[in-house]
């Protein structure tokens, strides 16, 4: 793997007053641009443009990129955390939607 990372904090928008306005289409280019080139590793997070980077990845890099092609990181809003648990336990987060909606695999 290359060593640069591409976040998904701050993409193109078609309206710079609205965070959930995603430019599609420019960040297809610029993810094609960046695959192109050799690198493979992409960073989002729950809370980017209100939810809406994990969809932009989905539509962007997962449904047009072959799977075993890029790798994908996200982070636990330990914000979002409702229930102290023990440190050997699984701990249930709101993250799970965000997650299910980047649609890596077929597990539910």
């Amino acid at each position: 793997m290359r060593k640069l990372g591409f976040g998904l904090m701050r993409l193109p928008l078609t309206n710079p007053d609205d965070q959930t306005s995603i430019d599609l289409e420019k960040f297809k280019e610029m993810v094609d641009v960046y695959m192109e080139r050799g690198f493979t590793y992409f960073d989002t997070a729950y809370p980017y443009h209100g939810g809406k980077s994990e969809e932009a990845l989905r539509e962007a890099v997962v449904k047009r990129y072959p799977r075993e092609s890029f790798t994908v990181t996200s982070k636990m809003p330990v914000w979002a955390i409702k229930e102290e648990a023990a440190s050997t336990q699984a701990v249930t987060c709101p993250i799970l939607p965000g997650l299910r909606s980047i649609a890596l695999s077929t597990a539910a």
